[in-house]
C-alpha cells in the first residue's frame, strides 16, 4: 500500500498484492446494450423519491451484467537484471481494445514496459499478457497491457469473444453524477472464483485530471474503472484517503491524452518507478498537481437528505423489528427480532466477552437484560430472549434474494436507514480469513504409531499458549473433549474453532494429567496490514468472516450496528447485517440461512451458549523481577473490536499491540501477588503525530490513573513514557490493563511494554 501526503491529508494508495490463481473456466460474453442515460430522470436534484430509486436500481442491474465482462485481475512478477524474481504486484483493469487484447489499468500497478502479466477474465479464466506503456505524475496514473496474441488467438478459435468498453469524455463528469466502480477488492479470489464487485456512489468533484468518489475502493482496486452510467470509463481507480467515501480516480481524458505514446511503449512520469531500483514504489509521491479530496460529509454525496428519504419508506415496519443491544452500558450492536414472543437474534462478538450481562433498549426506551437462548459461533450469531413486551417479528419465512444491483436498506430501531447501498455480487461464499481463525501458537509433534496427543515442541510468543502456561513437551489430548491424534491432529481441531473461543486444554506434564482454560487467540501479523487498509475512520467487526454463503453490499454501516435487518425497496426482508468487513463491503446473512441456524439454536437447550470469561483465569500471572512488573505486549490479553498484536520483526520475539480504533479497545495483563503501595507506571510506545492527544487509562483493579498518548518521532519510534502513579492493593492476582478513554480513530499507540516500579518513601 503506497501512502501519500495531500493537503495535509493522509491518503494511502491502493495495494497491488493479489494470489495467483489456477482455477480455469470458460468465457462466454456477450456485448452490453446500454440505453441512452436521458430517460433514467436521475439527477443530483431531483432523487429523493422511492421511483427515482428503483429508475436507477433497474439500471445498474442492467449495466452490472452488461460491463463487468470487461473488468480483468492483473499479476504482475517483477525480476531484476538477472531475470530472478524481486517482488509481485498487482490490481485490476479494463479491456478496451479487444480486437488488440489492450487493459487499461493504472501506472503503478505496471510500473514498466515488457513485463510479464497474469490476467484473469471475470469469469476466472486465466491468459497471459505483457505490460506496455505506462505513465505516472503525480496524480496521473494510467498504463496499459497487452494480452499475448497467440492466446487472443486461442480464444477466437474457441469462440470466446472479449468484450470492449469505451472511454468516456470526463470533461464532462459533474458533482453529483452517479457512478459505478469495479475492482478485485484485496486481490483475486479463487476458490470459488468471485468475479470483480460493482459499487455505486456519486462524483464529489472533478480537478480535470483526477476525479474523487462516494463510491468506495481498497487494496486491489487500482486500475479497476470508473463508469458513468451510459457505461462508460471515465475514470482507472487510483487511491483512496481515511474515509471510505473519499476516493478517487485519474480522469480518462489523461489516459486518452497519453494512449498513443504508451500504446508504442512510453513510460514517462516523474513518480515512475525505475527498474534500478527494483520498480519498487516511492513512499511519497511529487505532485504538482496534487489531489484535492473535499471533507468527508457523511450526509452528502449518495447520503444526502434528498436521497435518503427515498429509502424511508423501506425501513417503515423494518424498524419495529430493530432492537439495541449494549454491553458495558455501550452500543455494540443491533438485534432483529424473530418471534413475537420475544426472541431476539444479534451479532456475538461484538459482545464483551468478560461481561454476562446483555442489555437492550425496549420499545419503552427502558433498558433491560436479556438471556441467552443459544449460540452459533460459526455465524456469530446469539440467540436472545427479551422481556415481556408486544413484540414485532421479522417475516423471515417471507424473504427475498435481490439480484446484484440492487438496492438494500439497513434498517435502525428510529424508523429512518441507517445506511443504504447495492448488492456487489450475486452470490459469495465468506471463508474464514487467517486472522478469524484459532491460533494456539505452538509446533508440535505427534508421538509414535496411533498414540493420543499431541507433543509441543515450540510455544509462539503473543500467543494463547504462552499466556496460558504451556511448555516444550507438554502433551495435548483433547481440546474441549475433541480427541487431538495424528501429524494434523490438533490443526483439525482447531480448524473447528474461532479466534476468540473459550475452550479446555486437556494435556499431560511430567506424566501428569492436567486441564486449563484457554482463550484462542488470532494469529499475529509482522506489521500493520491487515484488511482494514486506507479505513482508519470505520474500524471493521473483531469476527469479519468465515461465514459461508453471505449476501455482499457497500452500505456504510459501522461494526456496531451489525445485526440488524436489511431490507429491499419495497421493505420486504433481504436478512441480517453480520459484518462490516472492510471500507467496501457488509455481509449480511440471507434469510434461509438464518432459519435454519434459529432451528439448530433452539434444540441445543442453550448448551454452552454464552459463558463470561474471567481474564484472571486465563493467563499464568507474570511475576516481578526485582520488585519490578516488566509486562510486554506479547503476554497481554486482548479485548475489543480492533486492537491486535504484531510482530516488529520476523527474528524478533518482541512485539507491539496496535490499532486501537475504539475505545472499547482494551489490553491487560496478570500480575502475581504485588506488594500493596504505590507503583510509577512507565509505558513504552511510539506514537505518530497525528494521533497524539488520545487520552487513555491505566487500571489496576478499582484504582485508576489517566494520562494522554504523547507523539514519539513515528510509528515505529518506541520510547518510555511516564504515565503517572498508580495505587495496587493486597491481592493474590491482580488485572493491570489499558484502554483509550475515546475512540482513536487513527490509533492510540503502538504499546511494546508496561512498566510497574515501586515507589519508595
Amino acid at each position: 500500500m503506497r501512502t501519500s501526503e495531500w493537503s495535509g491529508r493522509l491518503v494511502a494508495h491502493l495495494s497491488n498484492r493479489l494470489s495467483t490463481l489456477s482455477l480455469l473456466l470458460p468465457l462466454l460474453v456477450l456485448a452490453p446494450t446500454v440505453d441512452a442515460r436521458t430517460t433514467l430522470d436521475i439527477g443530483e436534484d431531483d432523487f429523493s423519491t422511492v421511483e427515482q430509486a428503483r429508475n436507477l436500481q433497474d439500471r445498474v442491474i442492467e449495466l452490472i451484467d452488461a460491463v463487468r465482462p470487461a473488468v480483468v485481475g492483473v499479476e504482475i512478477q517483477f525480476t531484476n537484471e538477472r531475470g530472478r524474481p524481486i517482488g509481485q504486484a498487482g490490481g485490476s483493469g479494463t479491456i478496451i481494445d479487444a480486437e488488440d487484447g489492450i487493459i487499461l489499468t493504472a501506472g503503478h500497478v505496471g510500473r514498466a514496459s515488457g513485463l510479464d502479466v497474469m490476467i484473469y477474465l471475470h469469469d476466472g479464466t486465466r491468459v497471459s499478457g505483457k505490460t506496455v506503456g505506462q505513465h505516472l505524475d503525480g496524480q496521473e496514473d494510467c498504463g496499459l497491457i497487452k494480452i499475448n496474441d497467440d492466446e487472443l488467438d486461442e480464444l477466437a478459435e474457441q469462440g470466446f469473444k472479449l468484450l470492449e468498453l469505451p472511454l468516456g469524455d470526463s470533461t464532462l463528469v459533474e458533482t453529483g453524477d452517479w457512478v459505478l466502480v469495479f475492482g478485485h477488492t484485496h486481490g483475486i479470489e479463487r476458490n470459488p472464483w468471485r468475479p470483480p464487485p460493482a459499487r455505486i456512489g456519486r462524483i464529489t468533484s472533478n480537478h480535470g485530471h483526477v476525479i474523487t468518489m462516494d463510491a468506495p475502493l481498497n487494496s486491489g482496486d487500482s486500475g479497476g474503472p470508473l463508469l458513468n452510467l451510459d457505461g462508460e470509463l471515465i475514470g482507472i481507480n487510483e487511491s483512496c484517503a481515511m474515509h471510505p467515501f473519499e476516493n478517487a480516480a485519474t480522469a480518462a481524458r489523461v489516459a486518452i491524452e497519453r494512449l498513443e505514446g504508451m500504446r508504442a511503449g512510453e513510460c514517462t512520469g516523474a513518480t515512475l518507478p525505475l527498474a534500478k531500483n527494483g520498480l519498487d514504489l516511492m513512499d511519497s509521491m511529487a505532485a504538482s498537481r496534487p489531489i484535492v479530496f473535499e471533507p468527508a460529509d457523511p450526509s452528502g454525496g449518495r447520503h444526502a437528505g434528498k436521497v435518503r428519504r427515498a429509502f424511508e419508506d423501506a425501513v417503515w415496519d423494518a424498524s419495529d423489528w430493530t432492537i439495541r443491544v449494549y454491553s458495558n452500558d455501550i452500543q455494540v450492536g443491533l438485534g432483529t427480532v424473530i418471534d413475537s414472543t420475544g426472541l431476539l437474534l444479534t451479532k456475538a462478538s461484538e459482545l464483551d466477552p468478560r461481561e454476562d450481562e446483555i442489555m437492550v433498549t425496549t420499545s419503552s426506551g427502558l433498558f433491560e437484560e436479556a438471556t441467552v437462548i443459544g449460540h452459533d459461533p460459526k455465524l456469530d450469531l446469539l440467540l436472545l430472549q427479551l422481556p415481556p413486551g408486544d413484540w414485532v417479528a421479522a417475516p423471515l419465512s417471507e424473504f427475498v434474494e435481490p439480484e446484484a444491483g440492487s438496492w438494500l436498506v439497513s434498517a435502525g430501531p428510529d424508523a429512518s436507514p441507517i445506511s443504504f447501498g447495492i448488492r456487489g455480487l450475486d452470490t459469495y461464499v465468506s471463508d474464514l480469513s487467517m486472522m478469524d481463525g484459532a491460533f494456539f501458537g505452538v509446533r508440535t509433534e505427534s508421538p509414535r504409531g496411533d498414540q493420543l496427543g499431541s507433543r509441543i515442541v515450540d510455544v509462539v510468543p503473543g500467543c494463547a499458549a504462552r499466556r496460558a502456561g504451556m511448555k516444550r513437551n507438554d502433551l495435548i489430548l483433547r481440546v474441549d473433549g475433541n480427541e487431538v491424534r495424528g501429524p494434523r491432529g490438533l490443526v483439525r481441531v482447531l480448524s473447528n474453532f474461532r479466534a476468540g473461543d473459550l475452550v479446555q486444554i486437556e494435556f499431560e506434564r511430567d506424566g501428569e494429567l492436567q486441564d486449563i482454560d484457554v482463550r484462542l487467540g488470532s494469529r499475529w501479523s509482522i506489521s500493520n496490514t491487515e484488511h482494514e487498509t486506507g479505513n482508519m475512520l470505520v474500524p471493521v467487526s473483531r469476527r469479519d468472516t468465515g461465514f459461508g454463503r453471505v449476501i455482499q453490499h457497500d452500505s456504510l454501516v459501522t461494526h456496531d450496528e451489525c445485526g440488524g435487518p436489511v431490507v429491499d425497496l419495497d421493505g420486504r426482508f433481504v436478512g441480517i447485517n453480520i459484518a462490516r468487513s472492510d471500507r467496501t463491503k457488509i455481509f449480511a446473512i440471507p434469510a434461509d440461512v438464518l432459519l435454519e441456524s434459529i432451528r439448530a439454536m433452539r434444540q441445543s437447550n442453550g448448551e454452552k451458549a454464552w459463558a463470561p470469561m474471567n481474564p484472571l483465569h486465563l493467563q499464568i500471572p507474570l511475576v516481578a523481577r526485582g520488585g519490578v512488573f516488566d509486562l510486554h505486549a506479547q503476554d497481554a490479553q486482548i479485548f475489543g473490536p480492533s486492537a491486535q498484536f504484531a510482530r516488529l520483526d520476523q527474528d524478533d520475539d518482541t512485539g507491539c499491540i496496535l490499532r486501537w480504533l475504539t475505545d472499547r479497545d482494551e489490553v491487560l495483563w496478570v500480575i502475581d501477588s504485588p506488594q500493596p503501595g504505590a507503583y510509577e507506571v512507565i509505558l513504552e510506545y511510539a506514537c505518530n503525530s497525528d494521533s497524539a492527544g488520545v487520552p487513555y487509562e491505566v487500571r489496576a483493579m478499582e484504582n485508576t490513573i489517566e494520562s494522554t498518548a504523547i507523539a514519539t518521532s513515528g510509528w515505529d519510534d518506541f520510547q518510555e513514557q511516564i504515565a503517572g502513579e498508580l495505587e495496587i492493593h493486597d491481592a493474590e492476582r491482580t488485572i493491570i490493563s489499558v484502554r483509550p478513554l475515546r475512540d482513536p480513530q487513527l490509533g492510540l499507540m503502538n504499546l511494546r511494554s508496561l512498566k510497574l516500579v515501586p515507589i519508595i518513601d
